[in-house]
């Protein structure tokens, strides 16, 4: 008999009756709707949310995959072990430090969220915050 990959079928006991098929086949495979014989993707993503086989996307986008669907974290937010669910994060530090922007004159150290200037020795920082003068 003809069925879907993964799906099996088995013979029908005789006798069977006229225009009956003389075999069954099982389920198809989960994220696939079917009769075993013939399966074709679900896609999870456009189900309603009260629907049994509905995506379990948190804070992400589905995306339909045969069989099953992946998700995809909204921007800000990063995706958790079962790779369903998207928590909220916070965006890494910047170092300000890397680029000219920061205006230290001598030492730049970069905090989170921000960065100090520091002097050398022999040096104390100005009251700008940003600038050394000689002790």
């Amino acid at each position: 008999c003809f069925h879907y990959a993964g799906v099996t079928c088995t013979d029908a006991t005789a006798p069977l009756s006229a225009g009956a098929k003389g075999y069954t086949c099982g389920s198809c495979p989960a994220g696939m709707v079917g009769d075993g014989e013939s399966c074709v993707d679900l896609n999870e993503c456009l189900l309603a949310s009260n629907h049994s086989d509905v995506h379990q996307c948190k804070n992400a986008t589905c995306f339909n995959e045969a069989p099953g669907y992946r998700c995809e974290c909204l921007s800000g937010y990063s995706m958790q072990s079962d790779n369903r669910t998207c928590v909220f994060c916070l965006s890494p530090d910047v170092d300000e430090c890397a680029g000219p922007s920061h205006g230290c004159t001598q030492t730049c150290t970069n905090t989170a969220g921000g960065f100090s200037c520091g002097c050398k020795q022999y040096y104390v920082l100005a009251s700008d915050g940003k600038s050394c003068e000689r002790k």
